[in-house]
C-alpha cells in the first residue's frame, strides 16, 4: 500500500513543527525545501528551533542521493529535534549538517523531544500537544 507524500509546516512563534509524511519523490522534496526556505526567511532576526516528525515517511535512495544543492539560511537555529521510527532513521541526512552549529537530535516520540527541548529551556506549545498527542 503506498501512502500519499505530503508536509505541513507550522510557526507556533519560535517554534518550527514540520511533519513530513508517505512515500516522497523529488517534487515533494523540492515543494518542501521551497516551503521550509520560505518560512525560515520569516524568522530572520530570531531565535528558532525546528521540531520535525518524520515517523511514517519513506525517502527513497533515488532522493538520498539526489544531487541538487540545498542551502537553508539557518542563523539563529537554537535547536533541531526529529522524531523518527527507528534511532538510525535519515542517517544521510546529517550530511547536510557538516560544518552547522546545530545537529538534530532525533527522537522515538513527541514525548521524547519535549524532554530534549526542555533542557534546551524550549517549550513546546500546548497547543502542538494536543494535537499531536504521543501517536
Amino acid at each position: 500500500m503506498t501512502t500519499q507524500a505530503s508536509h505541513t509546516i507550522t510557526c507556533f512563534d519560535a517554534l518550527i513543527f514540520v511533519n513530513l509524511k508517505g512515500h516522497w519523490s523529488i517534487q515533494n522534496d523540492l515543494a518542501y525545501l521551497s516551503d521550509l526556505a520560505e518560512v525560515l526567511a520569516q524568522m530572520r532576526g530570531k531565535v528558532w528551533t525546528l521540531l520535525v516528525d518524520m515517523r511514517g515517511w519513506h525517502v527513497p535512495d533515488s532522493i538520498r542521493h539526489a544531487k541538487y544543492h540545498v542551502d537553508l539560511d539557518r542563523r539563529n537555529q537554537k535547536a533541531e529535534c526529529w522524531i523518527v521510527d527507528n534511532p538510525e532513521d535519515n542517517e544521510y541526512l546529517f550530511a547536510y549538517f557538516a560544518g552547522q552549529p546545530v545537529q538534530p537530535q532525533r527522537c522515538l516520540t513527541m514525548q521524547s523531544a519535549q524532554q530534549f527541548l526542555l533542557t534546551l529551556e524550549i517549550v513546546i506549545p500546548a497547543e502542538l500537544l494536543a494535537i499531536q498527542g504521543d501517536n
